[in-house]
C-alpha cells in the first residue's frame, strides 16, 4: 500500500510540470475524515483533459507514457469508499481534493511528508511550497518562501538546508501524528 506522501509527491510534481510558481498542500486529520488538498497556480486543464487525467494510460509528460499521480490518488481515496474532487481552469491552476474516512482499513498510512517537501523543493527551488498540517488539537504550517527570506543569501536546494527543512517538517508533525503518522 502506498502512503500519503508517496501519492503526494507524484502530485506536486505534476504541478511543478504544469509551471506552477505556488503550490498549497494542505493534509488534515479530523475526527472522522483525513483530507488532503494540493492546489497550484499552473496551466490549469480544460474539461476535456480533466475527464482523461484519471487515466494512467494518459499523460502530458515526454519522459513516460503513462500517468501515475492523479489515477492512485483517486483510486486510493475511492477504495476507502472517500470522496475525490478535481478543479480546474486552463490558465487559473489545478485543485486536487482527497478525503479518506479515518477508520476505513484501507486508509493510507502519512509516511515521509518531510521528504515529501525536501524532494519538491529540491527538485524546483524557485516553487513556493506552502505545506500545513492540521488536527484537531494544533496545526503547523511550513512556506518554502518564507524559510528563502529567512536564510537569504544561502539557497534552499543546499542539501544542509534540504536535510534541516524535512528534519524540521517531521519533528514538527510529531507531536499531533495519530494513528495515521508512520515513522521512516
Amino acid at each position: 500500500m502506498q502512503d500519503i506522501a508517496m501519492i503526494s509527491l507524484e502530485l506536486l510534481i505534476n504541478s511543478q510540470e504544469a509551471g506552477a510558481s505556488k503550490i498549497s498542500f494542505l493534509y488534515q486529520v479530523d475526527e472522522t475524515d483525513i483530507t488532503m488538498r494540493i492546489a497550484d497556480n499552473g496551466r490549469g486543464m480544460d474539461a476535456e483533459t480533466i475527464k482523461k487525467v484519471v487515466s494512467p494510460f494518459y499523460t502530458s509528460r515526454k519522459t513516460r507514457s503513462i500517468g501515475l499521480g492523479i489515477p492512485f490518488f483517486k483510486q486510493s481515496v475511492e477504495q476507502c469508499e472517500g470522496t475525490f474532487r478535481i478543479e480546474s481552469e486552463p490558465g487559473k491552476g489545478c485543485t486536487l481534493l482527497g478525503k479518506w474516512p479515518k477508520d476505513h482499513w484501507d486508509s493510507p498510512p502519512i509516511g515521509n511528508l518531510g521528504e515529501t517537501i525536501m524532494l519538491t523543493i529540491q527538485r524546483n527551488p524557485k516553487t513556493e511550497v506552502e505545506f500545513t498540517y492540521t488536527t484537531p488539537n494544533d496545526s503547523y504550517t511550513f512556506n518554502s518562501k518564507t524559510l528563502e527570506g529567512l536564510i537569504a543569501p544561502l539557497n534552499l536546494d543546499q542539501p544542509e538546508i534540504l536535510a534541516w527543512i524535512e528534519q524540521e517538517i517531521n519533528q514538527s508533525l510529531k507531536p499531533n501524528k495519530g494513528e495515521h503518522y508512520e515513522e521512516s
